[in-house]
């Protein structure tokens, strides 16, 4: 009896390892999937990367002759110029003084676009209008820039670009419809 024990033992013993083998067989294959998909992943994951060094570069690249290329224009995009104008009434009347603030908000070619903050001196009131004008992309040369009409105000500016600074007239409408013109200057900030 004790023989027949030790046999059903030894078949139980034999069929539990057999199952525990057919266990590890299923897991390792398991395993084996999760690796084979997990170096997928790798694989597709590394291409990606390279594609981003690639436009990094590209984009390193063109920043470097954008930047380059914006030296070279006093009105390139972000270019801030400052300074005075001056409203000459004539008449006996005192001019007029104001401060001014040309933002260059888009360039393309010898075209621009900007916002222009005008600024009274005596009572800091601000008119802020946007302007469509004409620059040099070179070193120097002839400006000319109009602001938008706002209300019965509109302005038209002719100057000269040359050495950081524009000297500009102007002439116009003011904020209530009567005629004005003077001089100024901006600097590039």
């Amino acid at each position: 009896m004790a023989r027949v024990l030790m046999l059903v033992m030894a078949v139980v013993l034999i069929a539990g390892v057999s199952n525990a083998r057919g266990d590890d067989t299923e897991e390792v294959k398991r395993l084996k999937k999760q690796v084979e998909d997990l170096q997928s992943k790798l694989k597709d994951a590394s291409l990606k990367v390279e594609k981003l060094e690639a436009e990094n570069m590209q984009l390193k690249t063109d920043a470097k002759l954008a930047t380059a290329k914006a030296a070279d224009d006093a009105f390139a995009l972000g270019t801030i110029f400052v300074g005075e104008r001056r409203i000459i009434y004539g008449k006996g009347l005192p001019d007029y003084r104001q401060k001014v603030k040309l933002e260059i908000t888009s360039r393309d070619k010898t075209s621009f676009e900007g916002q222009l903050t005008i600024t009274n001196v005596t009572d800091e009131g601000i008119r802020e209008v946007k302007v469509t004008g004409t620059a040099p992309t070179g070193k120097d040369g002839v400006v000319r820039f109009k602001t938008e009409k706002s209300g019965k105000f509109q302005n038209s500016f002719t100057g000269r670009y040359g050495s950081g600074e524009i000297g500009f007239d102007f002439g116009g409408t003011g904020h209530e419809g009567q005629p004005i013109s003077g001089k100024g200057t901006m600097a590039a900030k």
